[in-house]
């Protein structure tokens, strides 16, 4: 189990530090869109499918919680991470919708590893779900432009996406530390266990 653990936590923290720079980026050059840009976050999503199915196989072929739907968004980034390398101006059009796709996307991943937090007896799987349904929540209003600008939309695209992956980034790391208390926890435990049934063999 805390090998399992151990592959979703590196995919999340290399995926938090690039959305994290991804949302900082649009932010500071909220106008600035290009082929340059558009093919990094194409490399990006590239770079996350591929971590999601390597994991998918490393772990009894999807069978397994926190991998469950990791073969199809593995290939769903893959596929769409080539088409911004490719064809960057053929987003440029719709950038925008695009991004507010991605944070969307990046919302109900959010509420998928609630629901495996949930099955592990994780008591905080509440809070990764309530932040699951703000970003999504988000995104749609991002989808649906309600701002006037696209100045000040680009700004919040940004913030949200930086914010997001920010929370992703800390929660990886508390729950990684849980998960080791857990597992330390229940090797003293089997010790003990152990011993008491030595100790009656003895007497």
């Amino acid at each position: 189990m805390l090998q399992k653990l151990k592959l979703v936590k590196n995919e999340l923290l290399i995926m938090s530090l690039i959305m994290i720079a991804l949302g900082i980026g649009i932010v500071i050059f909220p106008t600035q869109v290009n082929d340059m840009i558009l093919r990094c976050i194409g490399i990006g999503l590239c770079v996350w499918g591929v971590l999601r199915f390597i994991n998918y196989f490393k772990t009894s072929l999807g069978k397994e919680v926190l991998t469950s739907f990791g073969l199809v968004q593995g290939i769903s980034l893959i596929v769409f991470g080539i088409f911004l390398v490719l064809a960057p101006n053929a987003v440029q059009g719709f950038f925008i919708y695009a991004i507010s796709i991605l944070v969307i996307i990046d919302g109900v991943l959010k509420a998928q590893y609630a629901i495996d937090l949930f099955n592990l007896k994780f008591s905080s799987w509440w809070i990764e779900l309530l932040i699951a349904v703000a970003v999504v929540i988000l995104g749609i209003v991002a989808f649906i432009d309600p701002f006037g600008t696209e100045v000040v939309l680009m700004r919040f695209i940004g913030i949200v996406l930086a914010a997001s992956s920010l929370v992703d980034f800390i929660s990886v790391i508390v729950i990684s530390g849980s998960a080791k208390r857990m597992a330390k926890m229940m090797n003293e435990a089997a010790e003990s266990n152990e011993i008491i049934d030595v100790d009656g063999k003895e007497v």
